[in-house]
């Protein structure tokens, strides 16, 4: 099977050579027909890149051209890549930073909570000894003076606290 494909692949470089020949080109790898070279080609002076006509002693062959825009792609390549990293990082510590702040908010969270029920135990232990303390009053006042106890004026002031009570519910 190797050798079937060499054979193939040097037919085929003996068409290419003909095909240049009969264009009046090289046969050199990198050469194209006459009719589909450019007509300027690209220079690289020290000074500054500029186009010349082909004729020109400072223009480019075609295999030096593909082996300069070779260099251009790849460079500019790595330039990308490198960007593409940064951007990575950069995403990368923005949704670290993300996740240390909605920790910190669950923590937060947390405590807020565990407080909450302690306030909570503390109101219902509120709410049973006024309970008491009004249920030991009104039989204290009940009994040491009944003339108040029909017309409910001395629970007046202890009924707002109460309403003040159940609104922080």
């Amino acid at each position: 099977m190797p050798r079937a494909r060499n054979a193939t692949y040097r037919a085929k470089k003996r068409a290419r050579q003909a095909l240049a020949a009969a264009a009046g080109v090289s046969a050199c790898a990198g050469a194209l027909p006459a009719a589909l070279a450019p007509t300027t080609l690209p220079t690289i002076n020290t000074a500054t890149t500029a186009t010349t006509p082909d004729n020109s002693p400072q223009a480019l062959s075609t295999l030096a051209q593909m082996q300069h825009l070779y260099k251009r792609f790849r460079k500019d390549k790595r330039e990308v890549h490198d960007m593409q990293g940064s951007i990575k990082l950069e995403n990368r510590a923005a949704v670290q930073a993300l996740q240390r702040e909605n920790t910190a908010i669950k923590t937060a969270g947390i405590k807020m909570r565990a407080e909450g029920e302690i306030l909570k135990a503390e109101v219902e232990s509120l709410k049973r000894q006024v309970k008491d303390l009004n249920g030991a009053m009104s039989y204290v006042l009940g009994v040491k003076s009944e003339h108040l106890k029909g017309d409910g004026l001395w629970f007046d002031p202890l009924r707002r606290e109460w309403n003040e009570w159940e609104a922080l519910e």
